[in-house]
């Protein structure tokens, strides 16, 4: 049959993304898609394309409908990536207005669900999970249950279970070890009601205390139902123990440690009570039987029960994606954490763990009252490094080099761009050799940002310890700062590289250092207090001695555009494939490869950048193939056979993913390397 016209696709998938919530991923969108296509077939949706037996035809037209938005200004996004989303933006909302598409009616609805097809490849919370829910929910009985039970399991049972998977690996390692996070982890459906045949018109689950049992201890869990997700913090119901014991604890917890858990908890929208009308709260602002104070709670503990959680609604589940939801939920799971040891440790014990968050040390401006230099040994390879020496093993122009390391000087803050193997850490590391004028490791910090980073990861946030205590812990670049601090005076230079930073949610980890970072806010008079100081009078500040290397690779299609506010506060360099580089025919020779074969590398790789470089629909100069592959390590000689394996082990598979939907290219440049 022939497939809907590019044009209907295109106002179609603008109306999707604004369903699913402004963004989505392309997994989520196509089924999506198609549902407004209710002549399309669950045949239509598996033909392939003839030039590509991998690549789906309807996958293929939602792809060029995205392309065409996109170059249009109607979408951003990552297309070809489980990691990248869609996002409509404001000209793509207006054009949408303008023409909006037709719905289906139901009576034209495709009587097999696309969703349904998907979700056993793409195993996240959809719009047929709370459909599933929804008639559960009118139809409580193990028989409705029985006769979806395969639906249950792709929809619901297997998400929910694989979210807690994605919880759990995001917990810290102190939580872990008193946590309970692989066995027993899930309720059931079906009721144990003697034969009734009842069933619960929700799932839900729960990390509980090791060596205890989910119905009878804390527990911090989350449940799913026809309205949306909760989780949070509870003690189960046959929990007698537990109950007492956290309700002793929990109202004679100290004023200002109180303070201090309400102020951590504010800000995620937290509701205690045990009543479930939080999701008209949500609406209302309003609930009975629940309370948004902390204070309230504590007194009237009897009245409202030890639950503390927050909800999103269904419409908000199915428009985030799983990263994004592991990440809100085990954020909160960290917040919740006291109260979860309220009720397993003794009165006096759990009111220390209340207590020693709140009584800091009062540091001034400059100084950590910590030795931020402990757990770095004496370096034995200490060595001095000019210019001269920095640039050895780079296959850079002198001209360029300077041009870094005076951006670097200047704006404080540089971002190196390029393509894969341009060398860009290790470019990053020569620039803040030179600038320090030696290698000395205390003056070098070096992480990698990922989606999982956080405000309390980087700079400070409460932490479990060993010991069943919560302390406020300061970040590795908390740390760095104030290392560098003592030396502001001397003008001795540091610097901080960050790979992949544009993995991160740079607002979120940054926070108020977003400003801090800027060239023309450095020093104390610029100081501010954190988020989590303890009064006015501790505060924080970069100092002008410490440097930003940030480094991003131009052909991962599944980051995200760096953020505008602190796109302007780098300077961005991007680094170049120098295969032509007279420094790069030296190092091979001087490795032991042949002429030729030094010759073959440049002339061939060359070639292949030019056609990547041409491809601008798909790819671009952005996406050209570096130098540093042909860049042996280890002692390893440069041959024919050493080049033929980094060709069809490094080289190919990479140009199989540029051109995933052209098989033939693909031979091409891989015969044209290996001629």
């Amino acid at each position: 049959m022939a497939f809907p016209k590019g044009s209907e696709i295109d106002g179609v998938l603008l109306q999707v993304l604004v369903d699913l919530g402004g963004h989505a991923r392309p997994q989520d969108v196509y089924p999506r898609v198609a549902e407004f296509f209710p002549q399309l077939t669950s045949e239509d949706l598996e033909v392939r394309l003839p030039s590509s037996v991998h690549t789906r035809k309807w996958w293929n037209a939602v792809q060029w409908a995205k392309q065409r938005l996109q170059d249009n200004d109607c979408i951003n996004g990552t297309p070809n990536s489980s990691e990248g989303e869609w996002e409509i933006t404001q000209k793509g909302r207006e054009v949408l207005q303008l023409n909006p598409p037709v719905r289906p009616s139901a009576s034209t609805a495709p009587k097999t669900s696309i969703i349904q097809e998907t979700a056993q490849s793409s195993p996240v919370f959809s719009a047929k999970t709370f459909e599933l829910l929804e008639l559960l929910h009118a139809q409580p009985t193990q028989a409705f249950y029985k006769e979806h039970k395969d639906e249950f399991k792709t929809h619901l049972e297997t998400p929910l279970a694989k979210l807690f998977q994605e919880v759990a690996k995001r917990m810290p390692s102190d939580m872990a070890e008193l946590l309970e996070m692989e066995n027993r982890i899930l309720a059931r459906i079906p009721k144990n009601d003697y034969g009734q045949g009842g069933a619960w018109d929700f799932l839900w689950g729960a990390f509980y205390p090791k060596g205890g049992k989910r119905i009878e201890d804390a527990q911090l869990y989350i449940t799913a139902n026809h309205q949306g997700l909760k989780y949070g913090f509870s003690v189960a119901d046959y929990g007698k123990a537990a109950r007492e014991r956290f309700a002793s604890n929990v109202t004679a917890m100290p004023a200002d440690a109180a303070a201090k858990l309400s102020q951590s908890l504010s800000a995620c929208g937290i509701v205690y009570g045990e009543q479930d009308d939080g999701y008209s709260l949500m609406k209302s602002g309003a609930a009975s039987g629940q309370t948004k104070s902390l204070e309230e709670w504590t007194k009237h503990l009897d009245q409202f029960g030890p639950t503390a959680k927050t909800y999103l609604s269904k419409e908000q589940a199915v428009s985030m994606s799983g990263d994004e939801l592991a990440g809100k939920i085990a954020d909160l799971f960290k917040r919740l954490f006291p109260l979860f040891l309220m009720a397993r440790q003794e009165q006096q014990s759990a009111q220390q763990i209340a207590l020693e968050p709140t009584k800091p040390t009062a540091v001034p401006v400059g100084d950590t009252g910590e030795d931020d230099d402990a757990d770095i040994p004496p370096q034995a390879n200490l060595e001095h490094y000019d210019k001269s020496k920095a640039m050895n093993g780079l296959f850079l122009a002198e001209v360029q080099f300077d041009e870094m390391l005076d951006a670097l000087k200047e704006k404080k803050n540089v971002v190196l761009q390029g393509a894969p193997g341009v060398g860009k850490t290790f470019v990053a590391k020569r620039l803040a050799y030179a600038l320090n004028e030696s290698n000395d490791q205390r003056q070098v910090e070096m992480i990698q940002f990922h989606q999982s980073y956080s405000y309390e990861d980087f700079i400070q946030g409460f932490r479990p310890t060993p010991n069943g205590h919560f302390d406020l812990k300061f970040g590795i670049f908390y740390h760095f700062c104030r290392r560098a601090q003592r030396d502001e005076a001397a003008k001795k230079p540091y610097v901080f590289i960050i790979d992949e930073i544009n993995r991160g949610n740079l607002s979120k980890i940054f926070g108020e250092l977003m400003m801090l970072i800027e060239p023309d806010k450095r020093g104390k008079e610029h100081a501010i207090p954190l988020a989590y100081s303890q009064n006015a009078d501790e505060r924080f500040y970069i100092p002008e001695n410490l440097h930003l290397i940030g480094m991003m690779n131009t052909a991962d299609r599944s980051l995200a555009m760096v953020d505008y506010a602190l796109r302007r506060r780098f300077r961005f360099i991007t680094l170049r494939p120098e295969f032509s580089s007279d420094a790069f025919g030296k190092f091979l020779g001087d490795a032991g490869a042949a002429p030729e074969l030094t010759k073959k590398i440049v002339t061939r790789m060359n070639a292949l950048n030019e056609v990547i470089a041409a491809d601008t629909k798909n790819l671009g100069p952005g996406y050209q193939i570096g130098h540093s592959y042909f860049c042996p390590r280890n002692g390893v000689k440069p041959s024919e056979d050493w080049y033929r394996r980094v060709i069809e082990s490094e080289i190919v598979p990479l140009i199989q993913e540029y051109w995933f939907d052209n098989e033939q290219k693909v031979k091409e440049q891989r015969s044209a390397l290996l001629a």
